[in-house]
């Protein structure tokens, strides 16, 4: 009787477990998936997000819907994935925000650690230094000098507080050993202007921002806050090169999901995922926006999220940078 009892829960929970997720994962997906997207259209989120998503549909057959939830430095866009059904049917983009937030907010509505499941690496661009290019300064050497020359004479811009421009410029002063002044703006692409204007000395900004302006020659990029050069500008020296050892700086794309959603299905979509990014046409796609292809397995991509999330509480702390939620 005892026997006969545990084969019917067994059954019963077998019954239960695909209802909840709405078939087993064997036969995933059998409808349309939900693909959050945590900045506006058009950026490099959005690009990625599209990309992936379009080959996803091509490879699984179900229509995968783009969703830009916009605001807040993508917490809006964050928490709507993480109080999400976890059934495989609704994930996300998730970028260096992610990590940049849990550092510079005091309270968040949804826990980064915990409700998130990071399911792989897309891709990530490097942070790049740039100035007007009439500005005079033709080396990261040139920059350093003039600020120490006059502390505090040299002024910044960045998108706003807390954002990756701000802090990578944060940590070029605190690198470097210079005072330079913080003009905060509503977004980069007025304080983008207003470096070409000349009211601004310098400022940081991802690649894909700035590649436009760098190509139609309005600003000179005078290092790359990465490891390794830009394949894209390839005489551009990085930043420890240029003098500011171990200096790194970039931004990353991921795919994640709400906490709960089977193992099964988070392997899924990262073997599938790292398919699509070894497809000629998904590199270059990618490689246009001055970006590169970083698949890994949902493990790897986890620790990685961690050790961005560690790496931003000296710089934010140093920074004093700080934001009412």
């Amino acid at each position: 009787m005892l026997k006969y009892l545990k084969t019917v829960m067994a059954i019963a929970l077998t019954a239960w477990t695909a209802a909840a997720f709405g078939q087993s994962p064997a036969a995933f997906p059998s409808k349309p998936i939900r693909l959050i997207v945590d900045f506006p259209a058009g950026g490099t989120s959005d690009i990625l997000a599209r990309t992936i998503g379009q080959k996803l549909q091509e490879a699984w057959g179900q229509p995968v819907v783009a969703e830009n939830r916009v605001g807040a430095n993508g917490i809006i866009a964050n928490e709507a994935l993480a109080k999400a059904a976890p059934d495989g049917y609704t994930i996300g983009i998730i970028s260096s925000s992610l990590a940049i937030n849990l550092n510079l907010y005091p309270s968040l509505p949804f826990n980064t650690l915990t409700d998130i499941v990071p399911i792989t690496l897309i891709a990530s661009t490097p942070n790049v230094l740039v100035v007007n290019a009439t500005s005079g300064f033709k080396s990261v050497n040139d920059l350093v000098a003039a600020a120490k020359a006059k502390p505090g004479a040299l002024n910044y811009a960045s998108g706003g507080v807390g954002g990756s421009a701000h802090l990578a410029a944060e940590m070029f002063k605190r690198s470097a050993g210079i005072d330079l002044v913080h003009v905060p703006y509503n977004g980069m692409n007025p304080a983008l202007a207003d470096l070409m204007g000349g009211r601004i000395d310098l400022m940081f900004a991802v690649l894909p921002v700035a590649l436009g302006h760098i190509k139609s020659g309005k600003m000179t990029m005078l290092a790359v806050a990465d490891r390794n050069r830009s394949p894209m500008f390839p005489q551009v020296p990085t930043m420890s090169e240029a003098g500011v050892p171990n200096f790194v700086s970039t931004a990353w794309y991921a795919v994640a999901a709400p906490a709960g959603v089977p193992r099964e299905l988070l392997d899924r979509y990262s073997v599938e995922i790292a398919r699509i990014l070894k497809l000629p046409d998904v590199r270059e796609r990618i490689a246009s926006l001055g970006a590169e292809p970083r698949p890994m397995a949902p493990a790897e991509t986890s620790a990685f999220v961690k050790d961005e999330i560690a790496r931003y509480v000296q710089v934010i702390r140093d920074s004093g940078a700080k934001l009412d939620r």
